[in-house]
């Protein structure tokens, strides 16, 4: 089975609470396939293969002002708040406790509502039909990624507290920090402070060994190891893995490669400072700066600074130095280094150690994954730059902006504007012209061009030489894995729309759409999903789950 990308639906429930309201969640009664949820661009998961069809979670109530609801990461629930006159909350059309005030309010992927009520003068967090332990002051909550899980700080008697994880209380600590969750959401860490001003870190519940201060933590990406920086009185040190690394007087930066093979940071040594790479100290210098690191965090590149004068210092083996070096880029597998540097008045971009031509100005380089390709724009003289790959000069325009690279090809583009004329360069091959037009998007084989361009007749979805019908507004666009689909976000006639590769998608019945939510794709890239709000001919609306094409 495969999996599919995904991408955090917002919460749209207000932080602050709302006295003498409602919470109702309507489930679909669908098996529908788990989503994750972050907040940034889809993601790939090994999750269920999205089915196809459309699927009513809710119909809100005419009143509900808009946004203050919230779907599930899956889309299997819906949960909103209702304004004064209701103070219950209702499940799957099944009343529940009644509360006097409701406050933040999310759902969980397995389509449970958590969110914050108010009970008199006691405050409690409520996760499906369970409540957490009373607090005399108000409380919030954290969900992690994908929606798996939450935590929160509860306080109690004696001046205790203790952090709740999915409605499950841990040990009791002075005080707890914020909850930090593994990029999958699956695991959960916390710093606490016992008696005697010992700090410990918990994490999945158990403690680590004492210190006197801990500084960082960080997981690996998959989530399986953390690393954090600690200190028994004296200086400071890394542990990973249940390893103890060097002592230093403080540690920056710290970042951890997958499984945890490969641990980085920034150790200051008295007033001087070097990048320490699975435990191995590099040369101390006056100055980090600009640390870059490969995808797995097994080569790390960044500028060190020595008597003011800065190079680039890439594994081991540094650079010439320069009078100021910027915009350093490193490869994702640690190959190739790129960065600006100034000499004599004039700009120029070095690729490792080798420096390219000199420029009036250049704009910061961009780097293919895998080294092979190096990018930038650069300005010869007023009003004529051009785009340079790999030391070779591309056509001359007036204007030129900073260029993209294809994720898994030799493929570049970039915009320009030539005669006040806006249009995309792939390649050597100029695009069609406009108005304006904005930076374009690659497929990572460098197949699929796409960008957003503005002309007489409206705003269009460019799709490689193709031009999609005219818009009001388009508001953004972007690739499904591999670039298979395109999608976009537009409005129509001042309502909200999906267009997927050229297709308009307005509602049940065109254009019936009020509100859209996030999209996300499955792990081929060949079906996109969304929550869509559409208006009804009854009062209200309905708030429905939509799987396309």
């Amino acid at each position: 089975m495969t999996g599919f990308l995904f991408l955090q639906l917002f919460i749209w429930a207000p932080d602050a609470q709302i006295n003498s309201c409602e919470v109702l969640i309507w489930a679909s009664g669908v098996q529908m396939n788990t989503l994750a949820a972050l907040a940034a661009s889809p993601q790939e998961k090994d999750r269920e293969t999205l089915q196809l069809g459309r699927t009513l979670l809710a119909r809100l109530p005419k009143d509900l002002p808009d946004g203050q609801f919230e779907v599930s990461p899956e889309g299997k629930a819906a949960a909103f708040v209702v304004l004064p006159g209701r103070r219950k909350v209702e499940v799957n059309f099944k009343p529940g406790a009644e509360y006097a005030s409701i406050g933040r309010l999310a759902v969980l992927s397995d389509g449970r509502a958590v969110y914050a009520a108010g009970k008199g003068r006691k405050h409690v967090i409520v996760a499906g039909d369970r409540e957490g332990p009373e607090s005399d002051t108000p409380l919030d909550f954290t969900v992690g990624p994908g929606g798996r899980s939450f935590a929160y700080m509860m306080p109690f008697a004696g001046d205790r507290r203790a952090m709740v994880v999915d409605g499950k209380s841990g040990e009791y600590y002075v005080t707890v920090g914020v909850p930090l969750f593994s990029p999958d959401g699956g695991r959960v860490a916390y710093l606490a402070e016992k008696v005697g001003k010992k700090m410990v870190v918990v994490l999945d519940g158990k403690e680590s060994p004492e210190y006197a201060h801990v500084s960082a933590m960080a997981f690996s990406p998959e989530g399986s190891k953390l690393a954090y920086a600690a200190s028994d009185g004296k200086g400071q040190f890394v542990v990973a893995d249940f390893q103890r690394g060097e002592l230093f007087d403080g540690v920056t930066d710290l970042s951890v490669g997958p499984e945890g093979k490969n641990v980085v940071y920034v150790a200051l040594a008295g007033q001087q400072r070097c990048v320490v790479a699975n435990g191995k100290a590099g040369k101390l210098a006056d100055d980090v700066r600009q640390l870059c690191l490969s995808a797995d965090r097994g080569v790390a590149a960044y500028v060190a600074v020595q008597g003011g004068k800065p190079s680039v210092v890439v594994g081991v083996k540094e650079m010439p130095a320069f009078a100021s070096v910027d915009h350093l880029v490193l490869s994702a597998d640690g190959r190739t280094a790129a960065y600006v540097v100034r000499e004599a008045g004039k700009m120029a971009v070095v690729t490792n150690e080798k420096k390219g031509a000199l420029y009036a100005e250049v704009g910061p380089p961009v780097v293919s994954a895998d080294g092979s390709v190096v990018a930038y724009a650069a300005l010869a003289e007023p009003g004529k730059m051009h785009v340079v790959v790999n030391g070779a000069k591309g056509a001359v325009y007036e204007r030129v902006e900073r260029p993209v690279v294809a994720a898994k090809a030799n493929v570049v583009a970039y915009r320009a504007i030539a005669n006040r004329k806006a249009f995309v360069v792939v390649g050597k091959e100029k695009q069609e012209e406009f108005i304006e037009v904005d930076d374009p998007l690659l497929s990572p084989d460098g197949s699929r061009v796409a960008y957003r361009a503005h002309d007489t007749d409206g705003r269009h979805v460019v799709i490689g030489k193709k031009r999609g019908d005219p818009y009001p507004e388009v508001e953004s666009i972007a690739f499904t894995a591999g670039g298979r689909l395109v999608v976009a976000r537009v409005r129509v006639n001042n309502a909200p729309a999906i267009v997927i590769d050229g297709t308009l998608h307005a509602g049940p019945k065109e254009g019936t759409f009020v509100w859209i939510g996030p999209w996300t794709a499955n792990r081929s890239g060949a079906r996109v999903a969304f929550p869509a709000v559409a208006r009804t001919k009854n009062p209200g609306r309905e708030l429905w789950w939509e799987v396309l094409p």
